[in-house]
């Protein structure tokens, strides 16, 4: 089974996930020829490393640079930045994030004969920073990623849950 998750999020979260917070390393020239581009360009820059090079970018450039690495570096970050269609078979049950992991845990207890679990599982949350994603981007992202959105628009979308004709409240 897989769980796909909207691409552009998903890409997001993946930077979110090696981005912080960080100022121009003094010894580092091209941090700080890219701290005073950030500041022309009115872009936020978050410090992270790219193969290991320590560098500031900010979310666009990033996306740049990771689709041009993954040329040559196809799994780059844990395969992070991989397409979903990469990960699975006409054969995969798959499941959408943006759904909850609810379906997941419940057909996984199905298939494997098994009482669902009464507890919580942990949740990792990236960190609040400001991403700017204007819409040549996303139609970058999109395009890159075309075959998961394909894949993404043949799968079923979940009922809405039936609301209770009587509520607290209306009693």
């Amino acid at each position: 089974f897989a769980v796909l998750r909207d691409t552009v999020e998903r890409l997001v979260s993946a930077f979110k996930m090696r981005a912080t917070e960080g100022e121009a390393h003094w010894a580092n020239p091209l941090d700080w020829l890219m701290q005073a581009w950030g500041r022309l360009s009115g872009r936020k820059l978050y410090r992270m490393s790219i193969m290991r090079v320590p560098v500031l970018l900010d979310f666009q450039s990033w996306v740049r640079l990771v689709f041009t690495a993954r040329r040559v570096y196809p799994t780059l970050h844990d395969n992070h930045i991989a397409p979903q269609v990469d990960f699975v078979s006409d054969k995969t049950k798959l499941f959408r994030f943006e759904d909850g992991l609810a379906p997941v845990f419940a057909w996984i207890d199905e298939v494997t004969e098994t009482t669902p679990l009464a507890q919580s599982f942990h949740r990792r949350r990236s960190p609040a920073l400001e991403i700017a994603l204007p819409d040549a981007l996303r139609r970058r992202i999109k395009r890159y990623y075309a075959d998961d959105y394909a894949l993404l628009d043949r799968l079923p979308r979940p009922a809405p849950a039936a609301s209770p004709t009587h509520t607290q409240d209306a009693l």
